[in-house]
């Protein structure tokens, strides 16, 4: 997963087109597992931007979860979620709200996280499949 980001257009106390960069430490959890599962596993750390094949992970193919906690003081105005790229397919979850999926691999893309975000600590967590799409019908967003 390349860099990520969440940016708000305007809000009181961060001014116009605040941003805070989501690049750094994730949990990592490899394997095709259900959202809801996550807290029950245990991950480990994960360098974002960058490819789990160059931080060791070579014979891993298929889906992995990367997961952060994030804090903001205010959520007031518009606010969007921005990956630099995911390789692959994309589902992102903010507070166990699906916001979004892409699926196309190494292209930016945007979500709008503004109904999804809490003042205070969030949980951001994001699927990536590099399963063929064909592999890859059938499984359901929770």
């Amino acid at each position: 997963m390349t860099d990520a980001a969440v940016s708000a257009a305007a809000g009181p106390r961060l001014g116009r087109d605040a941003f805070l960069s989501l690049d750094g430490t994730w949990d990592f959890v490899p394997g095709d597992h259900e959202h809801d599962a996550l807290d029950e596993l245990e991950p480990e750390a994960i360098r974002v931007p960058g490819l789990w094949e160059a931080q060791g992970h070579l014979d891993l193919d298929g889906v992995a979860w990367y997961r952060r906690r994030l804090e903001v003081d205010a959520t007031d105005g518009y606010w969007t979620l921005r990956f630099g790229a995911v390789m692959d397919f994309a589902d992102v979850f903010l507070n166990g709200v699906h916001v979004g999926s892409h699926e196309h691999a190494f292209t930016p893309f945007e979500l709008d996280v503004s109904g999804a975000l809490l003042r205070g600590e969030n949980v951001l967590a994001v699927s990536r499949d590099g399963r063929t799409t064909r592999s890859r019908a059938g499984r359901a967003c929770t």
